[in-house]
């Protein structure tokens, strides 16, 4: 019975490790992207940050949704008063077509390399 209580305690340590490492990645991301501009060298590379898209077939009715980052990999739909945590992978989905969203405004971030 320890046994396996260690070998639980050992995978529990290590899931946490894990998840603690992918943090570490993400705030480090973060940092590099929302960072005060004109500090680094010019990349010529963007990051979306942000999008607005319609449902619906025209533009005099359908419905309009925010989409903002939140950082990493994770993303806020902010539909009227409803706010919903998702993740990029919804984002790339925006592709629209009938009934479904658009991407109708796309806001970008240039990046810049770090100067040494």
């Amino acid at each position: 019975m320890k046994d396996e209580e260690a070998k639980e305690t050992k995978k529990a340590v290590g899931r946490a490790a894990k998840a603690e490492e992918k943090l570490r990645l993400l705030r480090e991301e973060d940092a590099k992207l929302y960072r005060q501009h004109g500090l680094g060298l010019d990349t010529g590379n963007y990051q979306i940050v942000a999008v607005v898209t319609h449902k619906g077939r025209s533009a005099d009715g359908g419905h309009y949704i925010g989409w903002v980052h939140a950082g990493g990999d994770d993303w806020l739909q902010c539909d009227d008063d409803i706010v919903t945590a998702v993740k990029y992978p919804d984002i790339e989905a925006l592709a629209g077509g009938g009934d479904m969203d658009t991407a109708y405004i796309c806001i970008y971030r240039k990046l810049e390399a770090v100067q040494l």
